[in-house]
């Protein structure tokens, strides 16, 4: 608040030498401390006014003693702006004036009775003077009888009065303390300690002052007063409860009512909500739309990567295979991506060696496989032909939500999203440009990324809410390292968009979520939708402040709390989305959990290095189950600081053994963390049994081998199989403990037996180790 008055002092120009609204903001806080230390020194009030405070502060102002009521003004005119009424606490003094009771109010504040009027006239323009009683005037506060004061003063008994504030000290024992009654209505710090507590954290981390930041205040008096409609002041609440009403609806409504302000100034009549999570924020549009009377329109545009990818292909040449193929999570072989288009036969185009290899950006294998599917006229044909199917099914469902939504040619429309690239609305947007479809010029997104200036170089106009183009960057790429718990949150209880039937009907795959995971989201999403509702009555009830109540003016705020929730989650929050699963959504059956038990024991071994570049869902809600002692380290890197490295780097190798033969041998180094764990890891691709054989070539004592974690992919199917060996004397030979970890001397081997996997596959080996210090 302090420095959203030195900011007025700033543009009237009379701070002296220069100094800014943060240096008031301290110096306003600390005179304000002195003086109480002072008074309580001399043994005297410690109710300190504005005056006094003004006084003090007078060197900073090139003013003087005569101008300090001015000084004064300013701030109670300021708080007085940011000052939001208390829905809740309106409709109790509507029902006490219906009855004809007498009410006061008590406040422990620096401000006079006079000033306190001022402020209190937004919410109950009949306040009166003598309805006020302030811990200023009266020299003494409520814990030590201020309540008994306003008692005397309306002629009552303090066993008479019915005290209601949200401060359990001053309120709810400063009543009891003379027999009033007291009502404890609380604050957002004690309505969920652990959520409250978390934003400070992140805050911390992040760099952000945000116990000094004026949007607080907001944000914290709005989710208080949306809290007590919808659970009460004794409601028992659950996680979803906290979630949807404390985090995630304000994070939404905020997007919602973003995205409505700035289609309206773009002239955009229509939002065009993608992939499947556009069901959910249609209905959210629509719902600000409808009730703040704004002539824009939302409308699910139900799409995955599975429909618009194909139509990349148009010349046919290698970048267009590179897009496809290098914009997926999981690496496709050419022999999964010919038999998905329907054309298993032409397999035969690419070496027999090649067929079956995972297709990746870098390897030289893969830019050799994509040189031969584009150089063959029988792949080109066949893209071609799946390519234009493709493009026909999309263009029946077009049709089908045009004359749905009444979207025309003549249709201003947007695309809406949760982010991040951006890269989908390119393909989109070239999409409907190839089946004559409306232009749309822009995208409207919770965040955007880093790689969404890439995508404007392309011709992608986009505007993101809480991030744009991942500024401001160290906290866009923090909290961006989770992106799956609000798109869990936004999709409906339906399988990813799989393709079109004939009549332009959605074809849904299967859900991979199981019951309590629907179950859960399903009251989430119920939870938003409440805070939404309970939002738009305060603002409608408040129209002519809507600023000071407008969730779309909180960024920085919001930021915050989905940085709370991806960073710094509560132990029930961990358990539960943990567990979820989340599948890939981009023509791939492949699911997992958000927090898998083989990434969780990948974590605990990993240096923060590794850690840092793993591509894993949930990286620092896996670090809290795993290795919080690295969160810091991975912290401070995710944000872009270069933190000095102590690892011990170690050699070591792994032979690849068929009939006898060593076929391939890898380097596995590894390097210990300074908490000596350690990884060494290796994949390669085979197409029947191989022995593997692990030397250790490091310098130190030896090591303990104390997990063994294997994935394999079938290069047929494309399906990803994980295990965990907590027992490595299972899979390794070797001298085995007690507790089933194999110990490696320098120099000395183990070898790995490995099931038996049908057919080719990839499968990447990880041993975890532990250093040996004697």
């Amino acid at each position: 608040m302090f420095s959203l008055v030195g900011d007025h002092f700033e543009r009237r120009g009379v701070l002296k030498l220069g100094l800014g609204a943060a240096s008031f903001g301290v110096a306003r806080r600390q005179a304000e401390h002195v003086l109480r230390m002072e008074a309580r020194r001399r043994m005297a009030s410690t109710e300190i006014g504005l005056a006094a405070i003004y006084e003090r502060l007078l060197p900073m102002f090139m003013l003087h003693a005569q101008d300090v009521a001015s000084l004064v003004s300013v701030e109670v005119a300021v708080e007085q702006e940011a000052l939001q009424p208390d829905i809740t606490a309106q409709r109790v003094l509507e029902g006490l004036r219906s009855r004809g009771l007498p009410y006061a109010y008590v406040s422990d504040t620096y401000f006079t009775a006079a000033e306190l009027a001022q402020l209190l006239r937004a919410a109950d323009p009949t306040v009166t003077l003598d309805a006020i009683v302030s811990s200023h005037d009266e020299g003494l506060g409520k814990s030590l009888g201020l309540i008994a004061v306003a008692a005397q003063r309306f002629g009552a008994l303090p066993t008479d009065v019915l005290h209601i504030g949200d401060n359990h000290d001053a309120d709810v024992r400063g009543a009891k303390r003379i027999g009033a009654t007291p009502v404890h209505v609380p604050q957002c710090r004690d309505i969920a300690a652990g959520t409250f507590n978390g934003e400070i954290q992140v805050a911390r981390l992040l760099g952000v002052a945000w116990e000094e930041a004026p949007v607080r205040c907001g944000i914290d008096a709005l989710r208080r007063q949306v809290w007590h409609e919808t659970i009460g002041l004794q409601g028992k609440a659950e996680l979803a409860d906290e979630l949807g009403l404390l985090t995630v609806g304000p994070l939404l409504a905020g997007f919602a009512e973003w995205t409505l302000r700035e289609a309206v100034a773009a002239g955009i009549d229509t939002l065009l909500c993608l992939t499947r999570e556009g069901l959910f924020l249609a209905e959210l549009l629509n719902l600000f739309a409808e009730r703040l009377d704004i002539p824009v329109r939302a409308t699910p545009f139900l799409t995955s990567r599975a429909v618009t990818y194909p139509t990349l292909f148009s010349s046919l040449d290698v970048t267009e295979f590179e897009a496809y193929f290098f914009g997926r999570r999981t690496p496709m072989s050419a022999s999964t991506f010919l038999t998905r288009i329907g054309a298993p036969e032409t397999v035969t185009e690419v070496p027999h060696g090649l067929r079956h290899l995972p297709i990746r950006r870098g390897d030289p294998a893969g830019a050799q496989i994509l040189g031969f599917l584009a150089g063959s006229k029988r792949v080109q044909a066949a893209v071609a032909a799946w390519a234009e199917r493709t493009r026909t099914d999309l263009a029946r469902y077009l049709a089908r939500i045009g004359a749905e939504a009444k979207l025309g040619r003549e249709s201003r429309a947007a695309f809406v999203d949760l982010g991040w690239t951006t890269r989908s609305q390119t393909v989109l947007r070239n999409a409907l440009r190839h089946i004559g479809g409306p232009e749309v010029s822009i995208g409207f997104y919770l965040a955007t990324d880093e790689a969404a200036g890439a995508e404007t170089a392309l011709g992608t106009l986009s505007r993101g809410f809480l991030f744009e183009m991942g500024a401001p960057r160290a906290e866009c790429r923090v909290t961006l390292r989770c992106k799956e718990i609000l798109e869990q949150v936004c999709s409906a209880d339906v399988g990813s968009v799989e393709g079109y039937d004939a009549e332009g009907g959605v074809i849904f795959g299967v859900a991979a979520a199981a019951g309590p995971q629907h179950r859960f989201l399903a009251e989430l999403r119920g939870r938003v939708r409440d805070f939404c509702k309970v939002y738009l009555d305060q603002v409608e009830r408040h129209a002519d402040r809507s600023a000071a109540w407008s969730l779309s003016l909180m960024v920085p705020a919001l930021r915050l709390l989905l940085g709370r929730l991806t960073v710094v989650p509560s132990a029930d929050e961990l358990k539960l989305i943990g567990d979820w699963v989340h599948d890939e959504n981009n023509g791939s059956t492949a699911s997992e959990t958000i927090c898998d038990p083989y990434f969780i024991e990948l974590v605990r071994y990993a240096t923060p290095r590794q850690i840092h570049r793993l591509p894993i869902y949930w990286v620092f809600g896996l670090l809290q189950l795993a290795r919080p002692h690295a969160f810091d380290s991975v912290i401070a890197q995710s944000r872009g600081a270069a933190v000095q490295g102590d690892d011990i780097w170690q050699a070591a190798r792994l032979h690849l053994i068929a009939a006898g033969v060593i076929v391939e041998d890898l380097g596995v180094d590894y390097s210990f963390a300074s908490d000596g764990v350690a990884i060494s890891h290796a994949t390669f691709h085979h197409a029947g049994p191989l022995a593997l054989h692990w030397v250790n070539y490091g310098d130190e004592p030896g090591v303990r081998v104390e997990r063994v974690l294997v994935a394999r992919r079938d290069a047929l199917t494309g399906e990803m199989t994980r295990s965990v060996h907590l027992l490595p004397a299972e899979i390794l030979g070797g001298e085995a403990g007690p507790d089933g970890a194999v110990i490696v001397a320098p120099g000395g081997s183990v070898s790995v037996l490995l099931p038996l996997h049908p057919g080719p596959c990839e499968t990447s080996l990880i041993l975890c180790l532990r250093r040996l210090l004697h």
